[in-house]
């Protein structure tokens, strides 16, 4: 079995099981996407990378963003630090 070859495959991917912190459990009802990647494999056969549709891609990136929002939000809910009027945060922002 010689030579660079790719497979595709159809997976279901939950992402309660990509990221499975139980405070987002309470954020994220169920998403569910279906992806159709295909594997790159080496001269043995074993997958070394995956190519994804732009779309499948723009997906992840975009659950991958909203997720780092609700770790953030999460995060901050946890702060024993006072909260900041806005004014005031956007000032020291902008003083940077």
């Amino acid at each position: 079995m010689g030579g660079w070859g790719a497979t595709q495959k159809n997976n279901t991917v939950p992402f309660e099981k990509l990221y499975s912190r139980n405070s987002l459990n309470s954020h994220i009802r169920f998403i569910t996407m279906t992806l159709h990647p295909q594997y790159i494999t080496d001269e043995e056969g074993r997958k070394i990378s995956v190519v994804l549709s732009v779309n499948e891609f723009e997906q992840i990136m975009e659950e991958l963003d909203e997720l780092e929002d609700i770790r953030l939000y999460d995060e901050a809910k946890k702060s024993t630090e006072p909260p900041m009027p806005f004014d005031d945060y956007v000032k020291q922002r902008r003083s940077k």
